[in-house]
């Protein structure tokens, strides 16, 4: 009878410390999945999309911001003669612009940019060169007594125009906010210092539209569209429909600590030449030498706008600008 009742009770704590085991298992596991899930996206990494999404409505917000923006690309049209402005133009093989090839297009833009949400006021200065014609814009849009007002000044001397109504938003008026609007995916890459300051660096996936104004130029200025078919519109169309692994890709950094979208690069050589390539029936073909836009914020919340200049308020009225 002792042996049996040993026995018994041996049960007994065996089953015990088996319950207590598996109470136990939860107990260890469950801080650690609630890190995991604390930290977003997948295996640990931070949530891109959360990150960027409060660096843009940070930018879009804001009541003012400072920012720069470049657009650097040439080409070399092949076929018939190259058209720009409309006209053929003719060269001698060897001479070309800045990339050095016959019949090769430089095209680059620098704007830089203050905005104010109120009153309104945009102020840019824009230096550009297109194929070789080198160009300076300085402006400001401001609100004035019931109208927007746009003054504009090109080779030292100031026009004013009135605006009909216009869009003030900040995402329809920073060209870089423009640009960042066309983002359609981000991943997380990495943490990484950008003139020593830590960022989160992200992977942006990019629709057509935020290489639309080089597609037109290139387009235009070889003379590929000669029949006005729209040859623009369905590359940038072909752009965005492009598989994720082959589409427009880009970075950008953002400040960990501020949040601020301090830069943003896109090289859309590549891309636009396997675009441009597909082409069948073209009139003409090109060679897409280089593509890179970049830009960046300075100031969210912070700067000052600049003041008018005298000459600008003492301007002449030009027509009224739709």
């Amino acid at each position: 009878m002792r042996k049996i009742k040993w026995r018994k009770i041996g049960a007994g704590v065996q089953k015990w410390k088996q319950r207590a085991f598996l109470m136990l298992i939860p107990m260890v596991l469950l801080p650690g999945l609630l890190f995991a899930g604390c930290q977003g996206g997948q295996g640990g990494q931070p949530d891109a999309g959360a990150i960027f999404r409060e660096a843009y409505a940070k930018a879009e917000d804001s009541a003012g911001s400072t920012s720069w923006y470049e657009s650097n690309f040439s080409f070399s049209p092949s076929g018939t003669a190259a058209l720009t402005n409309g006209e053929a133009e003719t060269e001698t093989p060897g001479e070309g612009t800045e990339s050095g090839a016959a019949g090769g297009q430089s095209y680059s833009l620098r704007s830089d940019t203050v905005y104010r949400k109120e009153p309104f006021g945009l102020y840019t200065v824009s230096v550009s060169n297109a194929g070789g014609i080198p160009g300076t814009l300085e402006s400001y849009m401001i609100k004035g007594d019931g109208e927007y007002l746009l003054y504009t000044a090109s080779d030292d001397v100031w026009t004013k125009s009135s605006l009909q109504e216009i869009n003030t938003d900040s995402k329809e008026q920073v060209e870089l906010l423009k640009l960042l609007s066309q983002a359609k995916s981000q991943s997380y890459l990495r943490e990484e210092e950008l003139d020593g300051i830590l960022c989160h660096k992200l992977e942006i996936t990019f629709s057509g539209e935020a290489l639309r104004n080089v597609v037109e130029t290139v387009v235009s200025a070889s003379g590929m569209d000669a029949s006005g078919s729209g040859l623009a519109g369905l590359l940038v169309e072909s752009l965005s429909n492009r598989e994720d692994g082959d589409a427009v890709r880009g970075y950008c950094w953002i400040e960990k600590d501020t949040g601020l979208l301090t830069r943003v690069e896109i090289d859309g050589a590549e891309i636009l030449q396997k675009t441009f390539s597909s082409i069948d029936g073209a009139e003409n073909s090109v060679t897409i030498e280089e593509c890179k836009i970049t830009g960046g914020f300075t100031e969210v919340e912070g700067g000052t706008f600049p003041d008018l200049p005298e000459e600008a308020q003492s301007a002449s009225s030009a027509e009224a600008v739709g």
